[in-house]
């Protein structure tokens, strides 16, 4: 069970540096999209008002909602499961609690992309999958438009498929290259055990025959 769950790579003090800059970076990435995006797409507050979109400075509770989805991704390429199951629940309870706020899902999209890469096909399958079906179930926002609800879900999915393919792909390049060294320390290996050497070529001025021959320079 522990398997399913944890991943057990080698971290380095990089790797979680690493880690840390992109769970920062998607947090500042929604904060940033939650608001300027909004006023810099439809600078017009009248149409923002008629489509039902509201631009506001983010308040306590929607950085808290934002860090929740977001910091958690420290941990993802240890724990791949866990933390794509809390940002996409975080997000999809925090998105039926902010009324008028539309959460980003850069939190849960990163988390896809890292379980996809870091786990089998099937597991990568069944994450795309839930992922779809709480994007398509999430409550939107009660004064946003009926149909910019449904081109957002459309947008958030097409996202999760693009996310899913995307990690897969990294996975099976990483599977390949990792059999492909594989194959060649195997190779390498019963040559090594019998002592063979590669051989040197002859050095100028040398003679390489067995025959008692005089060679002159």
């Amino acid at each position: 069970m522990d398997k399913i769950f944890r991943n057990t790579p080698k971290f380095t003090a990089t790797d979680w540096l690493i880690d840390a800059v992109i769970a920062a970076g998607a947090f500042g990435f929604c904060c940033l999209q939650l608001t300027v995006a909004v006023n810099l797409l439809i600078p017009d507050e009248f149409m923002r008002r008629l489509m039902g979109i509201q631009a506001m400075v983010p308040s306590g509770l929607s950085l808290l909602a934002i860090a929740l989805t977001t910091l958690p991704l420290v941990l993802r390429r240890k724990f791949p499961w866990a933390v794509f199951v809390w940002c996409l629940v975080s997000w999809g309870l925090l998105q039926a609690e902010l009324n008028g706020i539309a959460l980003s899902v850069a939190g849960p999209l990163i988390a896809l992309f890292t379980l996809a890469s870091a786990r089998s096909r099937a597991e990568a399958a069944i994450a795309c999958v839930v992922m779809c079906l709480v994007l398509l179930f999430a409550p939107a926002p009660p004064e946003q438009s009926r149909i910019l609800t449904q081109l957002t879900v459309f947008q958030n999915m097409a996202l999760a498929l693009a996310a899913a393919f995307a990690g897969y792909a990294l996975h099976e390049h990483q599977e390949r290259t990792r059999a492909i060294e594989e194959r060649a320390i195997a190779a390498a290996t019963p040559r090594r055990a019998a002592g063979w050497r590669p051989s040197a070529s002859p050095s100028p001025g040398r003679c390489t025959t067995s025959r008692p021959i005089r060679c002159r320079l």
